[in-house]
């Protein structure tokens, strides 16, 4: 009877061991599953050669060419490529094995979307009465002053001006068109 208590006992440990290398649950956060094994990580920079051949340890990391990245720890069968700046863009920050490149826009053009700057978009430019309020730059617009000229204020009327001659109107022809009613005895 001890000796089958035994054997159910170390059937039971090694199914639970086998579970733990089987089941993509049971890897660690520093792990990935590669054929049935959790494998530890390659680092940022690095990426997956060959896969561990022992669950829990690392396999056979390479680094990354350059031109390619690995921002991440990882699990990856390849570097990523770095990005390529377009040429309404500037480079801001060159590819490392650990970054991607970041671009933005160059002098003249704007990203209505900061989190996106690959479509840049021409920078309004001011008429020339209008002042800048805000120069265009990679992330915003120009804002233009509005323009307000002596010549111009006869063109934007006070209330004062437009209520006048429609009361004056509304007076005259009133007092044409209404009849007062008589009294009647």
């Amino acid at each position: 009877m001890g000796w089958t208590l035994l054997c159910s006992l170390c059937l039971f440990v090694l199914l639970e061991q086998s579970l733990q290398y089987f089941g993509p649950e049971s890897c660690n956060i520093d792990e990935y599953m590669s054929a049935g094994r959790c494998c530890k990580m390659c680092p940022a920079g690095y990426y997956v050669m060959n896969s561990c051949a022992k669950p829990h340890t690392h396999g056979v990391c390479g680094r990354c060419e350059p031109g390619t990245y690995t921002a991440h720890p990882n699990g990856l069968q390849s570097c990523r490529p770095c990005s390529t700046c377009q040429p309404d863009q500037e480079m801001v920050r060159d590819c490392s094995s650990v970054t991607d490149r970041k671009c933005e826009c160059k002098q003249g053009y704007f990203s209505e979307d900061a989190g996106f700057s690959e479509f840049c978009t021409p920078c309004d430019k001011c008429p020339h009465e209008n002042g800048v309020l805000q120069k265009c730059n990679a992330t915003s617009n120009t804002v233009c002053t509005v323009a307000h000229s002596e010549s111009s204020d006869w063109l934007s009327p006070s209330p004062l001006v437009v209520v006048i001659p429609i009361l004056i109107m509304v007076l005259f022809y009133g007092e044409t068109n209404i009849k007062c009613p008589t009294a009647q005895q």
